[in-house]
């Protein structure tokens, strides 16, 4: 039974081999999280063109974008990666709500 990612890693190395005439025993090197990685990139920077699109100003936006980044790879990093918490990212996420606060406001 295949999943989504297999799907998505035999469609990607369908179209790839033929579109640049590539082995497909050359594809065992790239490995799914740089695909993932890729992906992520241009998801962030889509959804910033959003933000502004909607009306967001661009420094606020922005600030927002890299707060909410920050505390998405805390998580990340706990729950995939088994990195502790400690006290000084902590205080880093609540520094950074504390200076996003007066601009929301």
């Amino acid at each position: 039974e295949y999943d989504v990612a297999d799907r998505a890693v035999s469609m990607r190395r369908c179209v790839l081999s033929d579109m640049l005439q590539i082995n497909a025993g050359e594809f065992e090197s790239v490995r799914l999280t740089d695909d993932n990685m890729g992906i992520a990139i241009v998801g962030l920077e889509v959804g910033m063109i959003f933000m502004y699109k909607v009306g967001w100003n661009v420094n606020t936006g922005y600030i927002v974008k890299a707060i909410i980044l920050a505390i998405m790879l805390i998580i990340v990093g706990y729950l995939l990666y088994k990195e502790p918490i400690k006290a000084t990212k902590i205080v880093g996420v609540a520094v950074c709500l504390a200076g996003l606060f007066p601009k929301c406001i």
